[in-house]
């Protein structure tokens, strides 16, 4: 398979060539970039379409991405107005928008956007499995450096960190591991290891699509290999949960499975007594594992929730606390959990663009199944997404897992359409 346009030979050579661009820190400098660019290239190609524009060429924006670009530009309008009510300074408000927005929500919404051009999926496909591999093949040689050599931790800061936006974007693991308080855990291309455990998760979903046997399993073993060695519980959890989701998403328009499905849920209201104290000390056993990391997040969590109600509950900071207490590891208050973090960053008028950019894309996508080829990835990477939105800042990683979002938007734009001169209904 190879590139055919421009946008193509963009992201084929790029998802490729992910670990060069991280080993000079340039990940979070360049997705950015590309995203700027074939955002401006598709405005042009809309610009300059005519009536005599081949079909297949044409651009046309979904309703799905039409929400998104409204939705993330109300949370850039919120982080204005929560910057003056805190007296900020005018360098820090553009420094926001420049350094923080657009590296963040404004890719949630610019990639999705990407996803209208002519872009093939199977192309993204193809070359997510070849990164699984490349990974599939680094993980055992840094899971022997570290644990046979305690090669951990050596890395360096990026001479690109001066393009701001945070240092520990611009670190670069050597051997591709760190050590976690007591733990030795891979974080590869990832500035922290959970992030790695979500770019496993979606890159498995897309690995599930290649329609090559071989590099689909090797892919998928890559990108599981990915998530454990993140040591991730939200991660291996929703690795665990992904096939059996997809299969269903795919089959739910039967009538077999629909009939099973409700004697499942039937059995499970009669048992619910029973299935709840199963589910509660499994949940118990989880958070007793890395006990740690789970008082540290709720002490996050809840330092954010308070400073959110007390102190700016419609439009918030304007911009994350660089720096928590001592009793939270000085971690910055409004990470680790991406509505909380939304809520005190922007107030209540930032969170709700999310929330509803999310259940639109998930009403549109689910009325989609059966019919769409692509709904149910695109479900199945929207799931994830919101899944690790109460785990992880998910728009500080859409620098990394930026391919998912392309598909996502693929799946947008799989919509009933009229061809011209035309009675016949077809797909796209």
């Amino acid at each position: 398979m190879k590139p055919q346009n421009l946008p193509e030979k963009l992201i084929w050579f790029y998802i490729l060539g992910t670990y060069p661009i991280y080993y000079i820190g340039g990940l979070y400098l360049f997705a950015p970039l590309l995203a700027a660019y074939l955002f401006f290239y598709l405005i042009k190609q809309w610009w300059n379409q005519t009536d005599d524009t081949p079909y297949d060429d044409r651009i046309e924006l979904s309703a799905p991405a039409w929400v998104w670009l409204g939705c993330m530009s109300i949370v850039a309008f919120a982080a204005v107005i929560g910057g003056i009510d805190f007296d900020l300074p005018l360098s820090k408000i553009i420094f926001t928008l420049v350094n923080r927005w657009f590296r963040t929500w404004a890719l949630m919404a610019i990639f999705p956007v990407i996803g209208h051009l002519n872009i093939r999926p199977q192309l993204i496909y193809r070359a997510v499995c070849i990164f699984c591999i490349q990974s599939l093949i680094l993980v055992p040689i840094f899971t022997a450096c570290y644990y046979l050599f305690n090669a951990y931790d050596y890395g360096f800061v990026s001479p690109l960190s001066k393009f701001g936006g945070g240092v520990i974007f611009y670190v670069v693991k050597v051997f591709g591991s760190t050590l976690d308080v007591t733990e030795k855990r891979l974080q590869m291309i990832a500035p922290w290891p959970p992030a790695l455990g979500l770019v496993g998760d979606l890159f498995f979903c897309l690995c599930l699509q290649e329609t090559n046997k071989k590099l689909k399993v090797l892919g998928m073993a890559g990108a599981a290999a990915l998530t454990f060695g993140s040591i991730s519980r939200m991660a291996i959890f929703c690795l665990i949960v992904i096939i059996p989701t997809t299969w269903v998403l795919s089959n739910v328009t039967k009538s077999w499975l629909q009939f099973t499905l409700s004697g499942i849920f039937f059995g499970s209201a009669v048992f619910y007594s029973s299935l709840k104290e199963k589910i509660d000390a499994i949940i118990l056993s989880v958070r007793q594992f890395r006990s740690g990391s789970t008082r540290a997040r709720e002490a996050i969590q809840q330092l954010a929730m308070n400073a959110w109600r007390q102190d700016a509950p419609i439009w918030g900071h304007g911009t994350f606390s660089e720096n928590g207490p001592a009793s939270v590891g000085f971690r910055g208050i409004g990470s680790h959990h991406t509505w909380l973090g939304l809520l005190y960053a922007h107030g209540i008028v930032g969170a709700l663009p999310l929330a509803i950019a999310f259940a639109w894309s998930f009403f549109d996508l689910l009325t989609k199944l059966g019919t769409h080829k692509h709904a149910v990835v695109g479900l199945s990477i929207l799931i994830i997404l919101i899944i690790f939105s109460f785990e992880d800042n998910i728009d500080g990683l859409a620098y990394l897992y930026w391919p998912s979002l392309i598909v996502l938007g693929i799946a947008f734009k799989e919509n009933v359409h009229l061809k011209p001169n035309s009675s016949k209904m077809i797909y796209t």
